[in-house]
């Protein structure tokens, strides 16, 4: 009997832990490596042991790169984790050995523009033109994807676009994603054109219908008639596709100040939602709590950067907090160059949130802190500042303040009973599973509060706070507080924010195009009677 006949014995006889001791003895020799590794990595994926499953079949790929089979599995075990950049690398090892792979090239690409790794993604995909692949506008898609969603370079986007279109002139995907591209702008027109474009083509296309919503100030004729729209389409449709016309027709009432029919949809936009999504587990936050407090001594390990030639400015706090309103202001200085939300840093260390050693083992390599460094320097566009404002990084703030020691941290706060109905109003996406009953709104909000208060003991002056309210009431006052801190002169920002042409990705995309305005002040007064008659929300209908 071999000894892989040994192995499998063991295993068959249900002694595991001696059957892996051996393959692993096995694994370092050279005649029965790549056997060995494979036992070891079907046992690592059935028993959902995914860490080492990575390791495993990367292994297996450097013995045998132009391997199909090994691509696979490394993309699948990363579609499972979403860790992109695995899937990336793993495409780059096959390629070395299949370079005339246009579809590979174009994956690649895919992966990449996923990991936010946007040279990379630019590289595959100019290569996977080049050698011809099949359907080039989708290739053209995601180009505009990679310089519109990564490197905000919406000019360039509009681009490949263009040639995109020009091969497929009803392509769909490309004519929404330029009118998102033209409505990010501040572009109200050629926004509804191309979205009324998309659904001449495709009727029952949701996401244009919906949109369309957001680029009009409802009356009450206008917002029935939309409303009725929206009816007709949605008796077409299944559920989910139903969830974003409601969430538009309560904006259109909203609008309209018709309050108790706009809080009849979005009550049934939020139970459709929450039909799709991840219950919300409110003990889970305290296990991210206790997890961040755990490592704390251990982050001093972590080396800064070595004279960043950017430094990231931190805006964090609840969704529909004011963050993106503040960005805007910020954005407006000569020194600061607004950058959004990137996704690099929650998408590289969330699933570690609750493996501090592991976490920081990652956010400690090298590459991460190049990585982001390289993302920072490709957004500033030449500015000595650049803001982060994607709203969970108030979980890193101990990690990017030991990578950058200049760190600045801006949290933007709210009335809690205005954010959490500006939340509950809007989709928010998969990850925000709260966002769709307002108790747990209220427990995201407290959870947020307690580590803001761990971070301001940590880093005292350097985590500041801008409430929405005092903002909008006293914004000079604010700002130049706010500025001093930061070391930049108050130059009148507040005046002027509203007239940039910078593209604005969130749902307050219109909201930031006026100069400062009161009015979202108080707003949960017009749905207090709805919340309390509905009897869903005791834990939020304390503070009404």
């Amino acid at each position: 009997m071999t000894s892989l006949q040994h192995a499998a014995a063991l295993l068959k006889e249900d002694n595991k832990e001696q059957a892996i001791t051996l393959l692993q003895e096995l694994a370092k020799k050279t005649d029965t490596k790549e056997p060995a590794l494979r036992q070891l990595l079907r046992l690592a994926l059935a028993e959902q042991r995914w860490e080492e499953a990575k390791n495993y079949v990367v292994c297996l790929q450097q013995l045998n790169p132009s391997s199909r089979e090994y691509r696979q599995v490394i993309t699948d075990i990363g579609e499972h984790l979403e860790d992109f950049t695995f899937i990336c690398a793993g495409y780059e090892r096959y390629l070395q050995c299949h370079d005339t792979d246009d579809t590979a090239h174009f994956n690649c690409g895919y992966y990449a523009r996923k990991a936010t790794r946007p040279e990379i993604a630019i590289t595959h995909f100019e290569r996977a033109l080049e050698l011809g692949i099949e359907d080039p506008h989708e290739v053209h898609l995601n180009l505009a994807l990679v310089y519109s969603e990564l490197l905000l370079d919406p000019e360039t986007a509009q681009q490949w676009l263009g040639k995109a279109l020009e091969l497929k002139p009803d392509y769909v995907d490309a004519l929404f994603n330029l009118a998102a591209i033209k409505e990010f702008a501040g572009d109200k027109c050629a926004a509804k054109q191309l979205f009324e474009q998309v659904l001449t083509i495709d009727a029952q296309h949701p996401l244009a219908l919906s949109r369309l919503a957001d680029l009009e100030q409802f009356n009450t004729e206008s917002a029935h008639n939309y409303v009725t729209r929206c009816q007709d389409v949605m008796t077409k449709m299944p559920a989910q596709l139903r969830c974003d016309l409601h969430y538009s027709c309560g904006k259109a009432l909203d609008d309209a100040k018709l309050y108790k029919q706009a809080w009849r949809h979005y009550s049934q936009a939020n139970s459709l939602n929450k039909q799709s999504l991840a219950p919300f587990n409110v003990a889970s936050l305290e296990r991210i709590e206790q997890s961040i407090f755990a490592r704390a001594e251990h982050v001093s390990q972590l080396a800064a950067q070595d004279s960043p030639s950017v430094q990231p400015i931190i805006i964090c706090g609840m969704f529909r907090s004011g963050s993106t309103l503040l960005e805007q202001i910020l954005g407006a200085s000569s020194y600061i160059q607004a950058g959004g939300e990137l996704k690099f840093v929650h998408r590289q260390l969330f699933e570690l949130t609750n493996k501090p050693i592991q976490l920081l083992n990652k956010a400690g390599t090298p590459g991460f802190a190049h990585a982001y460094d390289d993302l920072l320097v490709s957004v500033a566009k030449g500015h000595d500042w650049v803001t982060d404002k994607r709203p969970e990084n108030y979980l890193y703030i101990d990690i990017l303040k030991q990578l950058y020691p200049g760190l600045k941290v801006i949290w933007t706060q709210r009335d809690i009973r205005d954010n959490a109905l500006s939340a509950y109003f809007q989709r928010l996406g998969p990850s925000l599973n709260y966002a769709t009953d307002l108790d747990n709104i209220r427990h995201m909000y407290e959870h947020q509060q307690r580590l803001k208060a761990h971070w301001h003991q940590q880093y005292g002056n350097d985590i500041m706070t801008v409430e929405y309210e005092q903002l909008v009431a006293q914004p000079e006052q604010v700002l130049t507080t706010l500025f001093s801190q930061l070391g930049i002169q108050y130059d009148g920002e507040a005046e002027r924010f509203h007239n940039q042409r910078s593209h604005v990705r969130t749902a307050s995309v219109w909201q930031v195009r006026k100069p400062l305005y009161s009015s979202s002040v108080g707003r949960f007064k017009h749905y207090k009677e709805a919340i309390l008659a509905q009897r869903a929300f005791p834990y939020f209908s304390e503070l009404l």
